[in-house]
């Protein structure tokens, strides 16, 4: 009981941004978003970081009807930050409104703040989720932790008890 009872310490706070780049940043969120909310979806690709695009134009376009920043946490170098928003749009085949929590990351490129999405490798992140060492864009991107040693694998994971044996990942990376 006194393991489950721990929690983790405080988040470390962002560093404080200069005031400039803390204006640009927000003046490019409430640029992009404010696009969004009015439709005008290929106006907001010069807001999209030129190696997103192609992600940004394959995925389906979200609905907001409106949009408040929450929180900004920049990266140490302040090239990077982690954006959160609350968006108001509408469930599908319902007439009233939510509020939902988006969340983005923004990088700075050439002195010019873009909405991102990270390359993930996905060789690093089965190595993550099978104890290998993954490089930090896989750690970043939300990928999970690598499962305690201890763990029954074919517990976890339904389906994988009946494998045979020499059955493994690529690059020795182990057994699914």
């Amino acid at each position: 009981a006194t393991v489950f009872a721990q929690t983790a310490g405080p988040k470390p706070a962002s560093p404080q941004p200069p005031a400039d780049v803390d204006r640009a940043l927000r003046a490019r969120i409430n640029a992009f978003y404010g696009l969004l909310v009015n439709h005008q979806y290929r106006k907001a690709e010069e807001f999209v970081a030129p190696d997103s695009r192609d992600i940004y134009y394959e995925r389906e376009k979200p609905r907001y009807l409106g949009f408040q920043l929450a929180t900004i946490e920049y990266s140490a170098d302040f090239t990077h930050a982690d954006v959160r928003v609350t968006v108001k749009m509408p469930p599908n085949g319902i007439t009233l409104t939510i509020d939902m929590p988006a969340a983005s990351i923004w990088q700075c490129i050439d002195g010019a703040w873009y909405w991102s999405i990270p390359k993930i490798n996905v060789t690093d992140m089965l190595r993550s989720l099978t104890g290998g060492e993954g490089s930090s864009d896989a750690r970043m991107a939300g990928v999970p932790p690598p499962m305690p040693a201890n763990m029954n694998m074919a517990a976890a994971l339904p389906g994988t008890a009946n494998l045979p044996a020499n059955v493994n990942l690529p690059g020795g990376m182990g057994r699914p």
